[in-house]
């Protein structure tokens, strides 16, 4: 059985500021696009120092989607729901 090859990887920061405050939030990011699957784009989050004090946010997170563009929607939707902006 073939597995889905790596076609394009880039790492890269994010950044996201809390709705109700001052507060950022930094997350490190590793995006995957695979040439096959049923969801090859992958975005990996990792929180980065200082840790937020106002809103929890998990420390680690995987957004799986069929293109880019539904990935933007995930992310955008994952930050909002722990009251977070991008920036």
């Amino acid at each position: 059985m073939k597995t889905a090859n790596n076609i394009y990887h880039e790492k890269d920061e994010l950044f996201a500021k809390y709705v109700h405050g001052s507060d950022y939030v930094s997350f490190s990011t590793d995006l995957v696009i695979k040439n096959s699957g049923k969801l090859p784009v992958s975005l990996t989050l990792k929180l980065e120092p200082p840790f937020p004090f106002v809103a929890e946010i998990p420390e680690k997170h995987t957004i799986k989607a069929k293109n880019i563009s539904k990935l933007v929607v995930k992310v955008s939707r994952w930050f909002n729901k722990f009251g977070y902006k991008l920036k």
